[in-house]
């Protein structure tokens, strides 16, 4: 059995959406995959933004270490992805999103991954049996995936089934977040579609605020979001005869030759590939905390961290399901605004976190 882990944490130092949490987090679940989960320090890859001897969390580089951990995986195989950083909802006008709204995570580049580029390159692994287990910490994390069964949702609501470790647990980790405490600091991972423009045009040197995608794809081709992607060979074209792309995509919309394929209904991810632990609703707000003389963390990263920890020392076999439930009860009762959700099968929601199942089997 091989497992093999990618952790990326995005602070964006120097800049005006700078957190302070994201790394530690980081270097917490390298801490827990090792000491709790049995990963060799070899299986885990790190992209972090601090640390240029690190590889840079760009949309590129982690789209491409992504597909390379797919194409790699064997039956049996255990994969683990987290995320912490900012996320964000861009408009758009696929039909299988009834918001009009895409979520994604933030690079460091600000090159967004949307969770249409999620589901397409995690999708081969429904012809392979392996474990796939993607904790998101930042905002609009919910749905991520997109699948169509969401096991835990919804606010909190303190009547859920109390998880599986013990009282004692429970208190140091409430503490930990800060319960009762006013002098934490609380920053949103959120990144609002004009701050995200903004930021973004600082980065490209200017950006067709009428027309993201377009944007998108001048300043990063056919690395782009994957839906838009589709149409940089024509945006290519066009700025090679010099002709002007400002408002290209809307004159392609209006093509359907052009367009074969864009607006099709994409398939959904099978059901059984991949469980996603997410920090919040797509429609809410994920934080960063940091209390008087301690590090910053993201509120749902550290929780996670320190209740599977306590759980392994207690021997206790912390399921996907325990977990999302203890930490979405100790975030709610240490005043934290944010759902954390379960999606993806029923068949995951029992099993061990990351882990096999008890029988050793996926």
């Amino acid at each position: 059995m091989g497992r093999s882990a990618l952790l990326i944490g995005c602070n964006y130092p120097g800049t005006k959406a700078a957190l302070q949490g994201c790394v530690n987090d980081v270097w917490d679940f390298k801490q827990t995959l090792m000491e709790c989960m049995g990963f060799d320090e070899d299986n885990i890859a790190i992209m972090v933004d601090t640390d240029q001897e690190y590889p840079q969390p760009t949309g590129k580089n982690i789209r491409a270490y992504l597909n390379k951990m797919v194409d790699e995986a064997e039956d049996g195989d255990l994969l683990f992805l987290h995320y912490s950083g900012h996320g964000t909802q861009l408009p758009t006008d696929d039909p299988e999103e009834p918001d009009g709204k895409n979520e994604c995570i933030c690079p460091s580049d600000l090159d967004v991954i949307s969770d249409n580029d999620l589901t397409k390159i995690f999708a081969p692994l429904s012809k392979k049996n392996v474990k796939l287990t993607f904790v998101a910490d930042c905002c609009h994390s919910g749905t991520l995936l997109d699948h169509k069964e969401v096991i835990i949702t919804g606010p909190k609501d303190n009547k859920r089934p109390p998880p599986q470790a013990n009282a004692r647990s429970m208190e140091a980790l409430q503490a930990a977040l800060g319960a009762g405490d006013d002098s934490r600091d609380i920053q949103i991972r959120s990144l609002p579609l004009e701050v995200y423009k903004e930021l973004l045009s600082g980065k490209l040197g200017g950006v067709d605020f009428g027309d993201l995608p377009v944007s998108l794809i001048k300043g990063f081709g056919d690395e782009s979001m994957e839906r838009w992607a589709r149409l940089f060979p024509v945006i290519a074209d066009l700025q090679k005869r010099g002709q002007d792309t400002s408002k290209t995509l809307n004159t392609l919309r209006e093509s359907a030759e052009t367009l074969v394929g864009l607006k099709k209904a994409r398939e959904p991810l099978n059901e059984n590939v991949g469980i996603l632990l997410s920090g919040c609703l797509e429609r809410e707000c994920a934080a960063d905390v940091r209390r008087k003389n301690s590090v910053p963390h993201g509120a749902f990263s550290h929780a996670v961290n320190m209740l599977l920890r306590q759980m392994h020392k207690d021997g206790i076999i912390a399921t996907n399901r325990s977990v999302n439930l203890g930490v979405r009860e100790s975030l709610s009762k240490s005043g934290l605004k944010q759902s954390p959700c379960l999606e993806g099968s029923e068949k995951w929601a029992d099993a061990a976190f990351v882990l096999c199942d008890e029988e050793g089997s996926i």
